[in-house]
């Protein structure tokens, strides 16, 4: 399923849960990355090429302006990207529960069980939307 698909089906579930949830609408910006970050283990998806894109530009900056905190987060973020890519199978562990629970939890740090809820029912959605494709092709 393309990426275009997760993220227009991120959204239905975001709206739908504004009618039941109380929440901080700045939350909404973190929607394409939570409709997108399953796919972090497959080589050729949007969300690894733009991991990638940032992971590098931060580590660039960071040794450009000599600000280590920039270029730490570039390494972890590349690793991230790399160790997804190259460990995990696709629709493996990237496709779990366990998966979105654990990268919602800076959600729920930030922000509140709302926005959490709400985050992981976009990353759920993806979940969802790759079950109906398999189910239906």
């Amino acid at each position: 399923m393309n990426w275009v698909i997760h993220l227009v089906a991120g959204i239905i579930f975001a709206i739908i849960s504004l009618f039941f949830l109380k929440q901080n609408y700045l939350v909404l910006l973190l929607i394409p990355f939570y409709s997108l970050i399953s796919d972090i283990d497959h080589k050729n998806s949007k969300i690894t090429w733009v991991g990638l894109s940032i992971s590098l530009c931060l580590c660039l900056i960071g040794l450009l302006l000599t600000q280590q905190i920039l270029l730490y987060f570039g390494v972890g973020l590349l690793s991230v990207v790399l160790v997804s890519v190259f460990l995990f199978k696709h629709r493996g562990f990237t496709h779990s529960i366990v998966f979105g629970l654990l990268v919602c939890l800076p959600v729920l740090y930030f922000f509140s069980v709302s926005e959490f809820v709400v985050m992981f029912l976009v990353f759920y959605s993806h979940l969802v939307m790759d079950g109906l494709c398999l189910k239906f092709i």
